[in-house]
C-alpha cells in the first residue's frame, strides 16, 4: 500500500493533470472568443489589422454614417498627435466581388439592415441607435494621413464619412443585441462594462 499514493500522484501527473489543464486552456480559448470592444480593437489597432474579428459596440445610423462606436474608451487611437474618434466605420461586403477574406452570413446581414431601417423609418428616416456584435475583417490605412486646414482644425484621412474613422470591419455577420430609434435621451445601448 505505501507505493499507492506515489502511483495516485503519477497517475495525476501522466493523465488528469493535462486533461485538467487542456479543459481549462480551452475554456480560455472560449472566452477569446467573446467579443471585443471598440476600445480594445482601437488600442491594438495594428495587431488586428487583416484580421477576422468579433466585436461590440454601440450602433449609429444615418443617412451619413454606419458605425460602430466604443463606450468611454480610455485610449483613443492617436496618429501625429491626433487623436481620432473612438468608433469603426461598418462596411457591407461587396456581393459582386467576390471577396474570399470575408463571406457574409447574408441572412444575418439582411435581417440587420431591415432592423436599421425599421428604427430609422420609426424616427421618421433620422437615425437608429443600437447594440450589435459585428463579426468581419479589420481594414485599416497603411499610412495615416493628417490634414491641417487654414483655420486650425485637423481632420484625419481615414474610413467613413469624410475619412473621419481609423477603421472599417468588412461585416460577415452582425448579431443585434437591441435597435430602435435615435432619440436625445439614448446614451449607451450596450451597458458594456467600461475598459
Amino acid at each position: 500500500m505505501t507505493g499507492h499514493p506515489l502511483n495516485l500522484k503519477a497517475y495525476w501527473m501522466k493523465s488528469i493533470r493535462p486533461l485538467w489543464l487542456t479543459l481549462l486552456i480551452g475554456s480560455g480559448v472560449a472566452r477569446a472568443a467573446d467579443p471585443l470592444s471598440v476600445c480594445t480593437v482601437l488600442e491594438s489597432l495594428r495587431t488586428y489589422s487583416g484580421q477576422e474579428i468579433t466585436v461590440i459596440g454601440e450602433l449609429e445610423s444615418s443617412m451619413e454614417v454606419l458605425l460602430l462606436r466604443g463606450i468611454d474608451c480610455k485610449k483613443p487611437f492617436v496618429t501625429d498627435g491626433f487623436s481620432w474618434p473612438t468608433a469603426l466605420h461598418i462596411r457591407y461586403p461587396d456581393r459582386n466581388a467576390g471577396s474570399t477574406t470575408a463571406r457574409p452570413e447574408s441572412s444575418g446581414i439582411e435581417a440587420f439592415s431591415q432592423a436599421i431601417a425599421s428604427a430609422s423609418a420609426k424616427s421618421r428616416g433620422a437615425a437608429a441607435h443600437g447594440c450589435v456584435v459585428i463579426t468581419g475583417i479589420l481594414e485599416t490605412k497603411s499610412e495615416y494621413v493628417i490634414r491641417t486646414f487654414k483655420d486650425g482644425t485637423r481632420r484625419g484621412s481615414g474610413f467613413g464619412h469624410m475619412g473621419a474613422l481609423p477603421a472599417a470591419i468588412l461585416m460577415k455577420a452582425a448579431d443585434i443585441r437591441s435597435m430602435h430609434p435615435m432619440s436625445a435621451e439614448l446614451t449607451c445601448a450596450c451597458g458594456l462594462v467600461k475598459p
